[in-house]
């Protein structure tokens, strides 16, 4: 129920003391009575008298981590209770306040009360102590970068001379690349555009301090070379003084610097290597090549090979990455076929099944990734001949697989699967195993079987689908013609 009417306590410490320190209350009753103030004190429609005695107290009484710990020593709330201990600061002179200063800000240190040292330090204008709280801060850490802009956007309403603001901008200058690592990790984009916006000439240092990290440096240099993305999102930050934090210098970068990102790139982040070719040019082709080649990265590997000309050699690095992806399908299927038999739960078997769908897509992209240069080809007018090849390589490595396969279901001779084999069935298999060794190495059980129909069903999907599409380029009695010859 709102209270309306004044509440007035008296102000005196010994009274403060009576009512808050007396040995009558247990520590848990006397937080419960202080969040219970504290709330009342943060109404707005509730005029209440505290004195700063009693404030005091309660900012000194929130600041001891273990009086706040619940009974079973689990810290709950402890968001709400910074924020509640910064309320009351608010509610302090500036003259009380300095009498406890050094006292609070040790407890708040030992305790971990970051947001509330981060809050004092920027009120105070130590803005390294600042950034250095926010940083340690778990909830707190992704507005770094912010009060980085902001304290140095503040520097000009402060009363200072500007050498006095040259050397505080050094302090956090200094405060930032001392910390750049975690930094770095916190937001690698952000700790880019904070180097580009507002310490554009640090660039070339970063990039060395960061020699020893290529992971680290990787990711700054990620966010140097998209930093036009971030660029517009900073600018629409209306609390900033655009003048004094967005400066006209901007990083050159260098050549060099381009050929790094993409081997960091390579090495890092492989997967982002392709659609970076595809959407860039100003890259040395055989650079490129190297590092492809280099780190094994195919998909973009095979693209370079045919920009340079040599289609044949983009082929069968495509069908080299196909053939690793039929690998990955059929041992997912086998998995798969193999849970219907064992005793898993549902949500188990929902999992394998999705990751073998999975895996079918994927080598269905593989296959399609062959098509698609076939294609191109044919559509440039190339020499007959190497369509013919192309075309016919791609086909051949679907063809000679699946029937390999279906010969081996189909001439197999399926065992039980079962741990727990009778001795007769163990006899059995013995004998038909002296009788033919090749009998041995061409057992399978009802499962093996099971998952190499359903791969073989795959492989000629993906056969059916080749041939759809190479009957445009290669008339069809040619393709049944060069089928029977082999």
């Amino acid at each position: 129920t709102p209270i309306t009417a004044p509440i007035t306590t008296p102000t005196s410490s010994d009274h403060s003391n009576k009512i808050y320190s007396s040995k009558m209350f247990s520590v848990q009753q006397k937080k419960l009575i202080i969040f219970f103030v504290v709330e009342l004190f943060n109404q707005k429609n509730t005029q209440i008298d505290i004195g700063e005695a009693q404030l005091q107290f309660i900012v000194e009484f929130l600041s001891e981590k273990t009086n706040i710990l619940e009974e079973n020593n689990q810290l709950k709330d402890f968001d709400k209770i910074q924020q509640l201990i910064k309320q009351v600061l608010s509610h302090i002179s500036s003259e009380r306040y300095l009498t406890f200063k050094q006292s609070l800000i040790t407890k708040l240190e030992k305790g971990n009360y970051f947001a509330v040292l981060a809050s004092i330090y920027e009120k105070e204008g130590e803005f390294s102590s600042a950034i250095k709280s926010y940083i340690k801060d778990e909830t707190l850490k992704s507005q770094v970068f912010k009060s980085i802009l902001n304290s140095i956007s503040s520097l000009r309403t402060m009363k200072l001379t500007n050498k006095q603001i040259d050397e505080e901008k050094d302090k956090i200058k200094k405060c930032v690349l001392d910390h750049l690592h975690q930094l770095i990790d916190i937001n690698s984009d952000e700790t880019a555009m904070l180097i580009l916006e507002v310490f554009p000439d640090e660039h070339q240092k970063i990039l060395k301090r960061l020699e020893k990290h290529p992971a680290l440096q990787y990711r700054y240099l990620r966010g140097i070379m998209e930093r036009p993305r971030y660029v517009a999102n900073l600018n629409q930050n209306d609390d900033l003084d655009n003048d004094e934090v967005t400066e006209t210098k901007k990083v050159t970068t260098l050549d060099e610097e381009y050929e790094l990102y993409f081997e960091l790139m390579a090495q890092f982040d492989p997967k982002q290597v392709y659609p970076y070719l595809i959407s860039h040019t100003t890259y040395r082709l055989d650079f490129a090549l190297n590092v492809c080649l280099k780190y094994n990265i195919v998909d973009a590997s095979s693209y370079l090979k045919e920009r340079t000309g040599d289609n044949m050699i983009a082929l069968q690095l495509l069908l080299y990455s196909m053939t690793l992806s039929f690998k990955n399908l059929a041992k997912s299927i086998l998995i798969q076929s193999n849970s219907y038999e064992d005793e898993i739960c549902d949500s188990k078997r929902i999992n394998l099944n999705k990751q073998s769908l999975t895996f079918k897509n994927e080598s269905l992209k593989e296959v399609m990734k062959a098509v698609a240069l076939c294609e191109r080809t044919s559509h440039l007018n190339a020499e007959e001949s190497e369509n013919h090849n192309l075309w016919f390589l791609l086909l051949d490595a679907l063809v000679y697989p699946t029937s390999q396969i279906k010969k081996k279901y189909q001439t197999a001779t399926i065992i039980s699967n079962s741990n727990k084999k009778s001795e007769e069935e163990k006899q059995q298999l013995e004998q038909i195993q002296k009788k033919d060794v090749n009998t041995k190495n061409n057992s399978l059980t009802f499962q093996e079987v099971l998952a190499l129909k359903l791969f073989s069903s795959c492989l000629t999907f993906y056969c059916d689908s080749v041939l759809s599409r190479m009957t445009t380029y290669i008339p069809l009695h040619n393709i049944f013609t060069e089928m029977i010859d082999e």
